[in-house]
């Protein structure tokens, strides 16, 4: 597990962007856990000076003016050179369980015209494959925090009991589809490494789906499908001794 406190998303650390403390950007983070995947969607809004210092990034003439020709040299750029670090976004199962980035996408909204402090919205999407099944047996998953990211939201797979969500400031549960959700803000998580606390921006989910058979109705079930046989059993030889 990573130690520190973790500061740093990937489009501030490629636009030198001004520190997060005195930044005019929030973030809004939609993790997506599925049987065999987990999709991240960052949503990064800019405002005021850091909108126009990002347009200024994207200005690549100097004209004054973001072209829509600028805006893709940047995404294309951003996917060849910086996708990479979204590996070191997510953990699963303490890295015991391999995955790989499938996917990575990022579009901008609001980014072409003059340079101003108008709102800008970034918006990147990285899908994880995972080599075993997340919907069931236990697992934990690991995920990059930030202190300006004011919206979280996880989706979980089906059935699955979460046990914990460290690092989720404000958690509120519902169900969706009926998926446990679980929607929050990104908060400090505190563990122990080595008898010393440590502390770090990320989340940190604990659930677990039990396989039918350990679920406490299964023996009953078994008890009765064993007493409907031995039942029809009993009536198909009684019928036969009839005819």
């Amino acid at each position: 597990m990573k130690k520190g406190i973790i500061v740093v998303l990937v489009l501030i650390c490629s636009l030198c962007m001004v520190p997060p403390a005195f930044a005019e950007v929030s973030f809004k983070n939609d993790i997506d856990i599925l049987d065999s995947s987990v999709s991240l969607t960052v949503l990064d809004e800019y405002c005021g000076s850091d909108a126009e210092t990002l347009r200024e990034e994207l200005d690549k003439d100097i004209s004054g003016f973001v072209e829509a020709d600028e805006v893709e040299t940047f995404r294309n750029s951003f996917l060849e050179n910086k996708s990479f670090q979204f590996q070191g976004y997510l953990e699963v199962d303490g890295n015991s369980t391999s995955f790989k980035i499938s996917s990575v996408d990022l579009q901008m909204k609001g980014a072409e015209g003059v340079i101003d402090d108008s709102p800008l919205y970034v918006t990147t999407k990285v899908i994880y494959e995972v080599d075993t099944l997340l919907s069931t047996g236990d697992h934990t998953i690991w995920v990059i925090g930030h202190p300006l990211i004011e919206d979280v939201k996880v989706s979980l797979p089906e059935g699955v009991t979460v046990q914990s969500c460290d690092g989720i400031e404000n958690a509120s549960w519902t169900t969706e589809d009926g998926r446990p959700v679980i929607r929050g803000s990104s908060g400090v998580r505190s563990f122990i490494v080595e008898d010393r606390p440590t502390f770090e921006y990320a989340m940190f989910l604990e659930f677990s789906k039990e396989p039918f058979y350990r679920e406490p109705f299964f023996i009953p079930l078994l008890l009765l499908l064993e007493l409907i046989l031995a039942l029809l059993g009993l009536y198909i030889i009684k019928m036969n001794k009839i005819k």
